[in-house]
């Protein structure tokens, strides 16, 4: 099975992104409140541009030329230059002054990236001192299936695998827990999964269509609706 280019369809959401960002938000807020606040692999910038909206100061920062290229329009549009940038930069050598960053955030990036101890020790690196790393990335390596192959993963990880990087690299771990389990892995086999197949052999944009399965993964009611039910995990 063909891995997916998610570089080349930037714009791919729905109710389970949207969930999963905000227990980031909600976590990163948990922390502090405002200030500068690296988004490390931040794809189309869903999480981005909602840390915008919650008042933080925001560098969205990804490897694949497309996505930045998204963000970047839509910072034009949206007129937020003042308080957000895009940029393409390499995770392991990342460009910034020690200790410039009170967070960063880094959703389902890890899981991609062969040389992860690198990155880790770069994120310390920019974090001020009481900085906060706020992650996810898929767990339970027993758990491994056709969607991690198709999505392109290198690992999942065990919490002990995962705190024992962060604390190697000069973290202290606040916390660390399994979520997405059993709701969040049926809706990767039901709904997810189809998808991306479907996009694969159409090599079409669906999630940019106006089509209705586009309509229901944007639909703000159904992105809620979900949230909800997610969170019996």
């Amino acid at each position: 099975m063909s891995g997916y280019e998610w570089g080349n369809d930037p714009e791919f959401f729905g109710p389970q992104m949207y969930y999963r960002t905000t227990r980031m938000l909600l976590t990163l807020k948990r922390y502090i409140s405002r200030g500068k606040v690296l988004d490390a692999g931040c794809g189309d910038g869903v999480l981005s541009f909602r840390l915008v909206r919650a008042g933080y100061t925001v560098t969205a920062a990804d490897a694949a030329v497309q996505c930045v290229a998204y963000i970047e329009r839509k910072i034009r549009m949206q007129r937020l230059e003042k308080s957000m940038n895009a940029q393409k930069i390499d995770l392991a050598r990342l460009p910034f002054a020690a200790k410039s960053y009170d967070g960063v955030t880094c959703g389902e990036v890890l899981e991609h990236i062969q040389d992860d101890v690198s990155v880790v020790k770069q994120f310390f690196r920019v974090l001020k001192p009481g900085g906060i790393c706020v992650i996810t990335t898929p767990g339970k390596p027993h758990l491994w299936h056709e969607i991690d192959d198709i999505s392109g993963h290198v690992r999942r990880y065990t919490i002990h695998e995962l705190k024992k990087k962060f604390t190697q690299a000069g973290f202290d771990v606040l916390k660390c827990y399994y979520w997405g389990f059993p709701i969040n892995g049926l809706w990767h086999r039901l709904v997810f999964k189809p998808l991306i197949l479907a996009k694969i052999r159409s090599k079409t944009n669906i999630t940019r269509s106006r089509g209705v399965i586009a309509g229901l993964l944007k639909a703000a009611h159904i992105q809620r609706l979900a949230s909800m039910i997610f969170d019996v995990d």
